[in-house]
């Protein structure tokens, strides 16, 4: 570190840290953690808010997922802490540029407040996921610990997905699932 980073005591400026909930591929990713300004903090949970493949996603030619408000559902991801070059690479990453996904503030049981993304212009109906899109998001949930509801819930949106997989057709019918905690997803 030079000279001119370090504050006139000559220690070293405290990074600014934000928490990052994520939720859909951006959980246990590879490329994610291996950048220097992020920390896992494990799982976490969002109340009031379900998942729901509202991107129309250029990077994934399906749905990608989103997070919507929805009384008495929980959605369940990877709590981060990230720093502010970590924070651009997201942005980027989500498109907040072009008008893809834009930041938002979620509540995280048990914590607090924390930096999500969701999508600016939502598709209706909402978009089938790829079946490796959601094997990535299923693997992130087995690896995190999540509930088995939780887990089950992916399992059966793979499984919808791969049956109904045209516009109109995914989740006609809302996907909602009770977990042995009595958590909706």
């Amino acid at each position: 570190m030079s000279t001119d980073e370090r504050n006139d005591a000559g220690v070293e400026p405290r990074r600014q840290l934000t928490r990052y909930f994520g939720y859909g591929s951006n959980m246990a990713n590879p490329a994610l953690l291996a950048l220097p300004g992020v920390r896992s903090l494990g799982a976490a949970a969002v109340d009031g808010y379900r998942l729901r493949f509202g991107r129309d996603s250029v990077r994934w030619r399906a749905g990608a997922a989103d997070v919507v408000p929805a009384p008495g559902c929980t959605v369940w991801g990877e709590l981060l802490e990230v720093d502010d070059a970590a924070l651009a690479v997201l942005d980027a990453k989500e498109g907040v540029e072009p008008g893809w996904y834009r930041r938002a503030e979620v509540e995280v049981r048990d914590v607090g407040p924390a930096l999500t993304y969701t999508v600016v212009e939502p598709a209706d109906p909402e978009l089938a996921p790829r079946e490796d899109y959601l094997a990535g998001m299923l693997a992130a949930a087995r690896a995190l610990g999540f509930p088995a509801g939780y887990q089950r819930f992916l399992d059966d949106l793979a499984v919808e997905a791969a049956v109904h997989p045209l516009p109109g057709q995914f989740r006609a019918v809302p996907l909602v699932r009770t977990g042995a905690d009595r958590e909706q997803y």
